[in-house]
């Protein structure tokens, strides 16, 4: 890597190491719904709030699309909104829960206070997702950018789990409400920490012909209608909608093995074993990026897919301490591939040069999956049992990965002269240029 590759490499690993390190305070899969639920919450508020946490972002994407066609240089404004937004945000949480949590009139306002905080924030970020994302992918080749992002995905992970164990450590020693008032402000501290780290992350820059310009409707549509001619990318979509739709499953594993069906396992055990998350994600995403610069991303989003489908499964078929366990270890692989493997095979798959509006559509497509359906198994818990809703997503996770594994082919084999699906002539040229130009720039650098 070029020397300013490993000063972004180290910047991005300790900023994400940071943030993660707070996360694991207020974890959205263990810590976040066993909180609502000391207030009272049903299955469907539980829903509702895993929609908002795995997809509130994705409703005001598209606004960021009108910011500018690229992230780069942008770092100041991306990292100031993101502090602004944030911090504010989950102190106003631990000032709730301190003040009004052990007031049982007040629980269902509580619960409204703190989804409504959580959802502002996720809407808010939606705006720059896009182009933070951009930003970052920007700073790196195509043969370093998958093992820079394992690392910071893993640096982040590592920082999550050894956070979670502190957080259910946290949660033993205190009494109610004072100990989840005092995760979310130690979690409000670490994010403060980790926007201090990213700010020495360098802006990137835009090519001359594309600074400072920002798209019109019509150009976004046009990028729209390009990105969907690419059928590979149509397959990758389809099979990603039947992941994440089975995905949905992930939102009650806390209630699960809480429930006695489950095991009946305390919560500080729970929010023990959410680490056991971070574990195989810290220790995979690294590999995963190494095996994507190597061979592909493709391969990483098939081990992601098999892992999800083994996490339900185990969910389903199994309860207890251990079914809890191996639930959430083969969790983490998928988390890592989520992060690390699908993240670049979008970015890969861009067949224009606006990757804002194409990262933008791979979302807007899944926003109705990701923001209803949690929503959907919730009903369905509370009509039936807990146990259909994961037969129903497991079933459907199995489905989204036949899917990938027949119809989903690795981008790179397309790029270089090798499709296994048909472009439109013009396009395919378009590519072969777009890859010349890029290798002369990494040559002049």
């Amino acid at each position: 890597m070029h020397s300013r590759e490993i000063h972004n490499a180290r910047n991005l690993s300790l900023a994400e190491g940071l943030w993660g390190f707070g996360m694991g305070f207020i974890v959205p899969l263990t810590v976040m719904p066993l909180l609502l639920r000391q207030f009272g919450a049903g299955a469907v508020e539980l829903g509702f709030f895993y929609s908002m946490a795995s997809g509130g972002f994705l409703l005001t994407q598209p606004i960021g699309m009108f910011l500018s066609r690229h992230g780069a240089g942008k770092k100041r404004v991306l990292v100031l909104v993101n502090t602004w937004i944030t911090l504010p945000v989950f102190i106003f949480m631990a000032a709730v829960v301190l003040i009004l949590g052990n007031e049982p009139d007040w629980h269902r306002p509580v619960r409204i206070m703190l989804l409504g905080a959580f959802s502002l924030r996720m809407l808010s970020v939606g705006i720059i997702l896009p182009l933070w994302q951009d930003w970052i992918n920007a700073l790196f080749r195509t043969e370093n950018r998958g093992r820079v992002t394992g690392l910071y995905a893993a640096m982040s992970a590592g920082g999550v789990m050894v956070g979670t164990l502190i957080a259910a450590t946290v949660r033993r020693a205190l009494v109610f409400p004072e100990n989840y008032a005092c995760l979310l402000m130690i979690a409000s501290i670490f994010f403060a920490a980790s926007f201090t780290a990213m700010a020495f992350v360098d802006s990137g820059s835009v090519p001359q012909n594309l600074a400072g310009k920002r798209p019109s409707l019509g150009e976004l549509i046009h990028r729209f209608s390009l990105s969907l001619r690419d059928s590979n990318f149509v397959h990758y979509l389809v099979a990603r909608l039947l992941l994440t739709t089975g995905g949905a499953a992930v939102a009650f594993f806390a209630i699960y093995f809480q429930s006695e069906v489950g095991g009946g396992l305390k919560e500080s055990v729970i929010i023990g074993m959410g680490a056991a998350v971070m574990l195989p994600q810290a220790v995979s995403s690294y590999w995963l990026g190494k095996l994507g610069d190597r061979r592909g991303h493709r391969w990483g989003v098939l081990v992601g897919g098999f892992a999800q489908v083994a996490s339900i499964g185990t969910a389903y078929a199994g309860r207890g301490y251990w079914a809890c366990l191996f639930s959430f270890l083969l969790l983490g692989i998928a988390y890592a591939a989520g992060w690390v493997s699908h993240q670049n095979f979008i970015y890969e798959t861009c067949p224009h040069d606006n990757r804002i509006a194409h990262l933008t559509l791979s979302n807007l497509v899944l926003s109705p999956v990701v923001l209803l359906l949690p929503l959907g198994i919730g009903a369905i818990i509370s009509l039936t049992n807990i146990s259909w809703g994961l037969a129903i997503c497991l079933g459907i996770s199995v489905a989204g990965m036949f899917y990938l594994l027949f119809f989903v082919h690795e981008p790179r084999l397309i790029v270089i002269g090798q499709p296994r699906r048909k472009l439109p002539l013009w396009l395919r040229k378009y590519v072969r240029r777009e890859k010349e130009l890029e290798e002369a720039t990494a040559k002049e650098k």
